[in-house]
């Protein structure tokens, strides 16, 4: 009996070590899957083209760190719209941290800092959407702070379709 305890013992400490294994990775893989990311954005040149190429509209998100609405916006809305898939054919989803003091490229190719970017915009709080043509220029109103979802997805589904079809109309004149 002394000599399978003795077997036994090494084995436990493996089964306990790859169950721990195992866990660390399960939860590794199911966070990944509960918390995509959205792209941060450093080259809004190029962004650009591919909002021609495939004429969808650009939806800038703008955040910041420790921004608690920033965050439930994210859990509620932006995630389960990136998992859902649905709307790949419809936008572009990109992010920029307001508090950034990174240069970026802008839509014309520019080194800008951040503050210069989003200046025209004239953001005062996050989070906010923003919907931009391939210029980078706004087609539609901005969706500034965020409280819940009671009604986000029907105004938001109708802030892409107008959008579009702005951005289709612009791409249809000489």
């Amino acid at each position: 009996m002394l000599i399978l305890a003795t077997f036994l013992k090494p084995l436990r400490l493996s089964i306990t070590t790859m169950s721990l294994i195992l866990l660390a990775f399960h939860s590794n893989l199911q966070a990944s899957k509960t918390q995509p990311l959205i792209p941060l954005i450093a080259d809004f040149s190029q962004l650009g083209i591919q909002s021609k190429n495939n004429e969808r509209v650009i939806l800038l998100y703008v955040s910041a760190p420790q921004c608690p609405y920033c965050l439930k916006l994210e859990q509620e809305i932006l995630h389960p719209l990136i998992r859902s898939g649905e709307y790949q054919e419809r936008l572009i989803l990109a992010k920029i941290n307001w508090a950034s003091s990174t240069d970026i490229i802008g839509f014309q190719g520019e080194s800008l800092s951040n503050q210069q970017f989003l200046k025209p915009f004239n953001i005062k709080v996050t989070p906010t959407l923003l919907f931009l043509n391939e210029k980078g220029q706004q087609i539609h109103e901005p969706f500034v702070g965020y409280q819940d979802n009671e009604f986000y997805w029907y105004y938001f589904d109708v802030a892409i379709d107008k959008s579009n079809h702005i951005m289709h109309d612009q791409s249809r004149k000489p």
